[in-house]
């Protein structure tokens, strides 16, 4: 697997010694230089996640790009508040993972938990993933069947995802934090290098966020946040780590430009005063917010969209008395089939084919406006596409 960090470093790197030796040969006064396109950052970033050659520049600039893609290929990244208000809706996530496993059994799936706690490095916390009781941070099913490693990931997960921390909180001496920080704590989870065999170059990544409150609780001053009025103190106040455009730009800086990227928010939406007014009659202090800013990340603005390929995601409703309809709609979501491409491809030149068949005769494919193919029939997970193109 492979990491983006660096990538402009690397690629001025890569290509000061040209541009210092041909500098070198204009000031001696010799014969004019051809200078060779350099590459843009997209085309550096698939051949590193694909091999060299994916991607070549001619002399005029134009990208040409040939490699294979598995459809059905999705890291799942689930974000859990585990602040001391959270173990019901913790075990209503859990009760509904079967069915939500089952829903995507034919896919190939990373799946890994944290929290939005990022106060310190402890376990699962600052973007690190929770061990699971196997020992591993990543379920995996590459076999792409209901065999033995599905069925034993339904429990493995049950038993991650509800807190003991969450749990004790009420009585115990300590509490995780209640400052609520899911976007900073995706950021760390993509920065971290410990992580990086769960984010794979070519997929999709989704990242599923369960909160009874917005980032930094209220939103942090945040826009759209004054739905929570502004942020609850001096002391959480959002810092750019908080930010959806912060988590799209890590994404773009880190991840290959052919993996698409989705938000799954199981919240208080916004304007559903019935849930805020049931989350706020609990007692014992606990208080609910509007999921602001996880609301922006699930249903983006073109503006969020033209940052980093992001989709259109769900957003569930976090006082739904069970979260069969909330987790069926992220299953439902995350098979149909899309393969996100890293530009768009001139009129005429793209192929597209199937090295091992099976695929229907009338099997079509088409590109939509965010340069994703999209399949029709839908096509099956684990099905091998090769895909040849040029971008200008």
């Amino acid at each position: 697997m492979y990491f983006f960090h660096n990538m402009k470093m690397e690629r001025i790197r890569a290509w000061a010694p040209l541009l210092v030796g041909s500098t070198l040969w204009m000031a001696l006064g010799c014969s004019k230089v051809d200078f060779q396109a350099l590459p843009p950052d997209s085309c550096i970033s698939m051949n590193q996640a694909y091999g060299d050659g994916t991607c070549v520049v001619s002399s005029g600039g134009s990208q040409s790009y040939n490699y294979q893609v598995v459809s059905g290929d999705v890291d799942i990244l689930f974000i859990d508040d585990n602040s001391g208000s959270m173990y019901t809706e913790q075990r209503k996530m859990a009760d509904q993972f079967p069915g939500f496993l089952d829903g995507i059994s034919k896919l190939s799936y990373n799946i890994a938990i944290t929290s939005t706690d990022v106060d310190d490095l402890a376990e699962g916390k600052d973007g690190q993933f929770f061990n699971f009781g196997n020992g591993k941070k990543i379920l995996t099913n590459s076999s792409r069947v209901k065999d033995q490693t599905h069925s034993q990931n339904i429990p493995l997960f049950q038993n991650t995802i509800k807190r003991q921390e969450t749990l004790d909180c009420p009585n115990g001496p300590s509490c995780p934090s209640g400052d609520e920080r899911g976007i900073y704590a995706a950021i760390r989870s993509l920065e971290r290098v410990e992580n990086r065999d769960f984010f794979r170059p070519g997929g999709h990544l989704a990242l599923v966020i369960l909160s009874d409150e917005d980032e930094r609780s209220s939103g942090g001053g945040a826009p759209g946040s004054e739905i929570n009025g502004g942020a609850i103190s001096s002391n959480y106040l959002a810092q750019d780590k908080d930010k959806p455009e912060t988590f799209l730009a890590t994404a773009r800086e880190i991840l290959s430009p052919g993996k698409s990227i989705s938000v799954h928010s199981i919240i208080i939406r916004p304007g559903d005063t019935s849930c805020h007014a049931s989350q706020n009659s609990q007692g014992g202090g606990v208080k609910g917010f509007y999921g602001t800013q996880y609301a922006r990340l699930s249903q983006p603005s073109s503006d969020l969209k033209s940052i980093a390929p992001l989709k259109t995601g769900t957003v569930g409703n976090i006082c739904s008395s069970n979260y069969t309809r909330e987790m069926g709609e992220i299953a439902q979501y995350l098979t149909t089939a899309k393969i996100q491409l890293p530009c768009k491809p001139d009129d005429g030149s793209l192929s597209v084919t199937y090295p091992n068949g099976g695929v229907p005769s009338n099997q079509s494919v088409s590109l939509n406006a965010s340069q994703e193919l999209e399949f029709t029939p839908s096509i099956e997970a684990g099905t091998q596409i090769q895909l040849s193109f040029t971008c200008k």
